[in-house]
């Protein structure tokens, strides 16, 4: 009975954290934390900017009558203020190893066609596992990216960088990573039916022997 109980047990913890999993690992991915007066932009210093590293981060909320691709608002990617080198902001979050992982991100130009970035996600010791020149912008109209990586580490991370000079282009917004693998609601309500009927037999007390 007890070897029984634990493996229920345990089975049921894999699937509550393979669920919990499932939940969005970037934080702020819509660049909805530092809230923009409406019809306006400003820039922020990476480390102002929750979750994210790297070189500046300029946050629009519907400038020039261009709505965000989700919630208010949206990042350039080539932001004001002095840089030095290609302008570049990542971010990590926790991963398991073997674990294959959903990403996706929008993206649109602000004046050309011809603005381009490159994305990365790399391991712990930041060895790319997947690399793409984003270069398909269409002005002022949001496209969305989407590929799947198998994490190596405990640990992956998202790198954005332009791939053009000056405070101008790349506007981005939506990004996102989620677990690939989720159990189905169907198999949760199976565990928990198991759990019950295992409660049941644990709690039912046996007849007393006849004398």
């Amino acid at each position: 009975m007890k070897n029984l109980v634990k493996n229920i047990v345990l089975t049921g913890a894999m699937m509550v954290a393979s669920a919990s999993a499932s939940a969005g690992l970037i934080v702020n991915g819509s660049f909805e934390n530092n809230d923009i007066r409406n019809n306006s932009w400003s820039w922020f210093s990476s480390d102002q900017v929750d979750g994210w590293n790297g070189s500046n981060v300029e946050i629009w909320d519907s400038l020039q009558n261009f709505a965000s691709f989700d919630g208010d608002q949206h990042a350039e990617l080539n932001a004001h203020g002095p840089n030095q080198g290609a302008w570049s902001v990542y971010q990590s979050f926790m991963t398991v190893a073997n674990q294959s992982y959903d990403v996706s991100f929008a993206y649109a130009s602000r004046r050309s066609s011809g603005e381009a970035f490159l994305f990365e996600i790399l391991d712990d010791t930041n060895n790319v596992l997947f690399s793409q020149l984003i270069d398909d912008h269409l002005q002022k109209s949001w496209q969305v990216f989407e590929t799947q990586f198998d994490a190596v580490s405990f640990q992956s991370t998202l790198r954005f960088t332009s791939q053009n000079r000056g405070s101008y282009g790349n506007f981005l917004d939506a990004v996102d990573v989620s677990a690939a693998e989720v159990p189905e609601p169907m198999t949760l309500v199976m565990l928990g039916a198991g759990l019950f009927a295992l409660g049941l037999r644990v709690n039912r007390k046996p007849k007393d022997k006849a004398n």
